[in-house]
């Protein structure tokens, strides 16, 4: 399948949008009822002798929608007046599979002469195509009808939209009501598809985002030059099955066409999560596949007396001539049967018939100008339609685009540089926490210490003090006992030094109630250290913090 489905797709709906018709399932349950059996049976036939097949009938379903809408125009051959949709810059060696489509026809028209239509028998094949190779099925909606001409210079004048990036393809779709996990899904069909080396060479030589080895294998089937026609198959893993085999090679970088890479970046794209989702779970893919292939197969279809429906898939049934003259045609017909190139006859009657083929004609040429000139307004409006789908493209891919892009990065480098400053902030606040915990731990240690070594102090005074007691009351004990000596005596040595340790231990007491009192004061600074550790412990815990003494 070549590189321009998707770049199909989106201008599909930039020129023509999308035109649901009434069809319906059983629309030759009575005209044709082995229509289905018949068109099933030759596509599988088909497939089992060339299993590329399947993809060349899918693609060539896509591209007879891409132009005009499904109408079966792409099968019309040229005519030296009028060429054909299959030789134009987008078809050429690019669609294949137009004798499978030929025998199908050949097939219904001796079952049910003039009844199928060749729009009917594309879409039908498609849909058959990928059953048959492993996919999914789903309810074909029947009753399209054929163009009765090409749409060639359409066709040509499309091909200057075929630069549409991501982002493009996916506002195209989304505008036409299809969801994005839809647009990816229809992508899918690239899993049977194949395309040549010419619409893929400089992505597998010149591209980054392409897996090393596999573009090193693709290389020698395609060198930098010569081999332009040569078709790979776009899936390397199971080429002839339809599966999300696809999906999983995009999550490789091993996407063959350039546009199909861009479905998968790894680096957070528009459509990498849905890649990602349809790798991993086959069903899903499936799901949404039946949902936006069913909804394409109805786009700008011929109901009703709309079209025609061919009996040859290469040729347009209605004469040229009898479509140009409308209903008029039969008018000249039948006048001149009449009259035969009756010209200046003196018969009265004569003179009349001439008279009146001479109008017709003349209303005939009329109508033709008429129609001529309603068919170049048209043209006109379309192309001018086309000139500004083209330019809304372009402008979105060159103004909007850009500018979404220079803002994201600016909304990420200044998410990155709050980031970075909260952290700088918060990292700050905490050491400064710390430290102020850190100097209040070390003062309290050093306060408990000097309270510890005053407390050891006064412990040894308190010895003293007792023993000091002790003598004062061995001294009065002694003084009892002499007092019945009446005569005076001179005092003893141990009396005097008693008297000395007297006096040493009331300024020692002195010194002692100096102290107490320093201590008292001391006690009080510690214990107001305490609350205060307390308070900043209790402020800690409530903001959060957890961060020891």
């Amino acid at each position: 399948m070549a590189s321009s489905l998707l770049l199909q797709l989106c201008i599909i709906f930039v020129v023509f949008g999308l035109a649901f018709a009434q069809l319906s399932e059983n629309y030759y349950a009575k005209s044709c009822p082995q229509a289905k059996c018949i068109i099933k049976d030759e596509v599988r036939k088909t497939i089992k002798k060339e299993p590329g097949m399947g993809g060349s009938l899918l693609h060539l379903h896509f591209h007879d929608c891409g132009v005009g809408g499904c109408d079966g125009s792409i099968l019309l051959d040229d005519t030296p007046k009028t060429p054909g949709e299959k030789s134009s810059l987008i078809n050429v060696n690019s669609t294949w599979g137009y004798e499978v489509i030929d025998r199908i026809k050949a097939r219904l028209e001796k079952t049910c002469p003039g009844v199928v239509s060749c729009a009917d028998i594309l879409a039908a094949a498609a849909r058959d195509s990928v059953v048959t190779l492993g996919g999914p099925t789903w309810a074909l909606p029947l009753g399209r009808r054929d163009s009765t001409e090409p749409h060639r210079m359409l066709t040509d004048t499309l091909g200057s939209l075929f630069n549409a990036n991501l982002q493009a393809l996916v506002m195209a779709f989304k505008q036409q009501g299809y969801t994005m996990e839809e647009f990816v899904a229809l992508t899918g069909s690239h899993t049977i598809g194949r395309a040549r080396c010419l619409t893929f060479r400089k992505h597998i030589y010149d591209d980054k985002n392409i897996n090393p080895a596999f573009a090193k294998a693709m290389q020698a089937h395609c060198p930098k030059v010569g081999n332009d026609s040569e078709r790979i198959p776009i899936d390397s893993t199971t080429p002839y099955v339809f599966d999300n085999a696809y999906f999983k090679n995009l999550l490789q970088q091993k996407g063959l066409l350039a546009i199909d890479q861009e479905l998968y970046t790894g680096k957070g794209g528009i459509t990498d999560a849905i890649v990602a989702n349809y790798s991993s779970n086959q069903d899903i893919f499936f799901k949404q596949y039946v949902t936006a292939i069913t909804k394409f197969g109805q786009t700008g279809v011929l109901t009703g007396n709309k079209g025609e429906v061919r009996t040859n898939s290469r040729a347009s049934t209605t004469a040229e001539s009898s479509a140009a003259a409308g209903t008029s045609a039969p008018i000249v017909e039948r006048a001149e049967t009449i009259a035969p190139g009756v010209e200046g006859s003196e018969d009265e009657d004569e003179r009349l018939l001439n008279n009146s083929v001479a109008r017709a004609r003349a209303d005939i040429k009329d109508l033709q100008t008429n129609a001529d000139i309603v068919r170049q307004d048209l043209e006109k409006n379309l192309f001018r339609l086309m000139d500004q789908g083209a330019e809304l493209l372009r402008k979105y891919e060159v103004e909007e685009i850009p500018s979404l892009e220079s803002r994201t990065r600016e909304l990420k480098s200044e998410k990155h540089k709050m980031a970075k400053d909260f952290r700088q902030k918060s990292f700050t606040a905490e050491k400064k926490s710390l430290k102020e915990k850190t100097d209040l731990r070390n003062e309290i240690q050093r306060l408990y210490d000097q309270l510890k070594a005053q407390q050891e102090e006064s412990s040894n005074t308190q010895a003293e003090l007792e023993k000091a007691q002790q003598l004062l009351t061995d001294q009065v004990e002694a003084w009892a006992s002499d007092e019945k000596d009446v005569h005076p005596r001179e005092a003893s040595q141990a009396e005097v030094d008693f008297l000395a340790r007297q006096v040493e231990v009331e300024a020692r007491e002195e010194e002692e109630a100096e102290r107490t009192e320093k201590e008292a004061a001391q006690k009080l600074e510690f214990e107001k250290a305490l609350v205060h550790l307390a308070s900043s412990s209790t402020s800690s815990i409530s903001s959060g913090q957890d961060c020891p003494l």
